[in-house]
């Protein structure tokens, strides 16, 4: 695509970043690397600093801390004179960062989009800090204080920050569904979100059973992402409970954060699976590559996913991949086994998917959508909101 006029200043804000393996970090990476090779001049902007981040796009790190007991940095964006000059806001987050990304758009009369990468309502269920910044927020919007725009007291927080964007960026048609339950008045457009390229895997499988302790054998059930309530692990690991019942040469192995370890590992406890359980963390994505190859099966049993990359990059190496989300099926029935969502009976479909091995698989990636694609999609989104504003010096000249 060969640009004739002055690349769109993009301005991208999140309260994540790679290294960090959340799905937003990572397709976030994806888009904005399509979109620098198609001459977008973009900055970050993230409460990471150069050391603490893996990321190879521009970015204005803003100050940030670990947040205690969580797996995430929470940053701080303070006013400054600085105003970089954009022609566009994307806020990919709705913690301090992306919020502050809201506001910096509103008062300088920019165009901002909005992609909608997690379920709210769901989080808010398991997050005490959404909850209390929730409601700071509404009691200081109706004081008058720092109200959005367009603001109407008898709409809830999240709609009032819904009717404040331009764009509403779906990664699928469960989050457009989503966002309809809400009541979202932005327009909206549905675009899945893309995902870095799997490196070859750094180790192999022999290796990896070794690391774990695991007999050639023993039947691996692999569970990628976060330890956490919204992840639905207490499903999870009562469905292992009732698989080793049936198979109990059997191994659960979550990769992921530990963002709630002290539940996770009393329940572990409680059902008494301990030894058959192994919690590495998290991966490096050479060497998730080659957990996803030695693993027998992949399980997803969260529901609040809104697209969930875990499931692209199991279905890119082969593995069997069974969901217990309906959304997360529809369209995928040649490449995903549906589970229903109780215990026993998810235990008896991923018994069923382990006796049916795959010996032969390769590493063959395979990602849907190319970053290339998705970031073209983004820039025409980009160019048709900057074009309905009164153009800034050397302004965007109209696509066409």
């Amino acid at each position: 695509m060969t640009l004739s006029y002055r690349p769109v200043r993009l301005g991208i804000y999140s309260d994540t970043l790679v290294p960090r393996a959340d799905g937003v970090a990572v397709s976030l990476e994806a888009a904005g690397r399509a979109l620098c090779e198609l001459g977008v001049q973009l900055e970050v902007v993230a409460p990471y600093d150069a050391k603490s981040h893996q990321s190879r796009l521009p970015i204005r790190s803003v100050p940030g801390t670990e947040a205690w007991g969580r797996d995430y940095r929470l940053g701080m964006l303070r006013p400054t004179r600085n105003k970089p000059e954009y022609d566009v806001v994307h806020v990919h987050t709705l913690g301090p960062v992306g919020v502050a990304g809201l506001y910096s758009a509103w008062r300088r009369k920019l165009p901002v989009v909005l992609t909608w990468h997690t379920d709210l309502e769901v989080y808010r269920q398991h997050y005490a800090e959404i909850r209390l910044a929730m409601w700071v927020a509404g009691k200081a919007w109706r004081a008058g204080l720092g109200a959005p725009r367009g603001y109407q007291r008898d709409c809830t927080e999240v709609q009032n920050l819904l009717r404040a964007v331009d764009l509403v960026v779906a990664p699928t048609a469960k989050v457009v569904q989503q966002l309809d339950d809400l009541g979202c008045e932005a327009p909206t457009v549905v675009l899945p979100s893309p995902t870095l390229p799997m490196p070859a895997p750094s180790v192999s499988a022999t290796e990896i059973r070794r690391q774990l302790d695991l007999g050639a054998q023993d039947p691996i059930v692999l569970s990628v992402g976060r330890l956490s309530g919204e992840k639905n692990d207490e499903l999870l690991l009562q469905s292992f409970a009732e698989l080793l019942r049936i198979r109990p040469d059997a191994c659960l192995v979550m990769v992921g954060g530990y963002a709630d370890r002290k539940r996770v590992t009393e329940l572990i406890d409680r059902l008494g699976i301990g030894p058959r359980v192994r919690m590495p963390g998290v991966l490096p994505r050479a060497e998730l590559a080659g957990y996803y190859l030695t693993a027998d099966a992949v399980v997803i049993a969260s529901v609040s996913e809104t697209q969930s990359l875990v499931a692209h990059e199991a279905e890119a190496a082969g593995c069997p991949l069974v969901v217990v989300d309906p959304w997360l099926f529809r369209g995928h029935e040649r490449t995903r086994t549906f589970a229903p969502a109780d215990p026993a009976g998810m235990a008896a479909v991923v018994d069923q998917v382990l006796r049916v091995p795959d010996s032969g698989r390769i590493w063959a990636p395979r990602y849907r959508p190319a970053p290339r694609e998705h970031a073209e999609k983004l820039l025409a989104l980009y160019e048709g909101l900057a074009s309905q504003r009164p153009p800034a010096p050397g302004g965007v000249a109209a696509v066409g």
